[in-house]
């Protein structure tokens, strides 16, 4: 495994105002995602076909996305 060069090791990193920008922009997109007019379960059945996730795992995952800016952010 190579090691990583400094620029790239500075790119990995975000601050603490870009994370909360990154979750805020999470938390609306599943927000819109949920205002989409499909059902969960057929959100759920989508993401898993096109990504060959299960189900069970998509759902966790979509739950603790909906969780991010409540658990990280300060309101």
């Amino acid at each position: 495994m190579r090691r990583k060069k400094k620029e790239e090791i500075k790119e990995d990193h975000l601050g603490a105002k870009e994370m909360a920008a990154a979750i805020r922009k999470i938390d609306k997109a599943v927000s819109d995602l949920k205002k989409s007019g499909l059902r969960n379960r057929t959100i759920i059945l989508l993401i898993s076909d096109a990504s060959g996730v299960g189900r069970g795992t998509v759902s966790k995952v979509l739950e603790g996305m909906e969780e991010m800016k409540e658990r990280y952010l300060v309101s």
